[in-house]
C-alpha cells in the first residue's frame, strides 16, 4: 500500500468518526425540558517517509612509515550502500466540554463550563479584590 493511499484512507475514516456526532452528545430528556451536551473537538496527526544512504566503513588500515619509522593510521573511508526506506505516523485527539444547551418548552439557553483553571484564576483574583479592601491600615 503506496503512503498516500495510506493517508487517504486514515482522512476518510477522521471524516466519517468526526463532526457533529463528537461535538454534540446524545440528547438527554426528562419531563419538558432537553440537555444536549456541547463539546470542543480537535484532532491532528502527522507522518512521514523517506529514504536514505547508509554510509558503510571500512576496516581501519595501520601501516608503518618507511621515511619515520612510525605507525600510521589511515582513516576510515565511507562507500555510500543503497539505503533503506523507513515510514512512521502519530496522531492525537481532544474533547474538552465546553456547556451544555437547555431546551425547555419553546426556549433555548447555552449555559457554559468552567474550568479549573478559569476557576483558578477567578478565585485568585477575588481573593486579590477582597484583600484590598479589607486590609488594615
Amino acid at each position: 500500500m503506496e503512503i498516500m493511499e495510506m493517508l487517504n484512507n486514515l482522512m476518510e475514516k477522521l471524516r466519517k468518526v468526526g463532526g457533529v456526532e463528537l461535538s454534540f452528545g446524545n440528547p438527554q430528556t426528562l419531563g419538558d425540558l432537553t440537555v444536549i451536551p456541547v463539546a470542543k473537538v480537535a484532532y491532528g496527526f502527522g507522518g512521514g517517509v523517506g529514504t536514505g544512504q547508509k554510509k558503510k566503513k571500512k576496516a581501519q588500515i595501520h601501516h608503518i612509515d618507511e621515511t619515520s619509522e612510525e605507525m600510521i593510521e589511515t582513516a576510515p573511508e565511507e562507500s555510500p550502500k543503497k539505503g533503506d526506506m523507513a515510514m512512521g505516523g502519530g496522531g492525537g485527539m481532544q474533547t474538552t466540554p465546553i456547556g451544555i444547551f437547555v431546551f425547555k418548552g419553546e426556549s433555548v439557553r447555552f449555559y457554559p463550563t468552567l474550568s479549573f483553571k478559569e476557576a483558578a484564576i477567578t478565585a485568585g483574583i477575588l481573593i486579590l479584590m477582597l484583600w484590598r479592601v479589607f486590609r488594615k491600615k
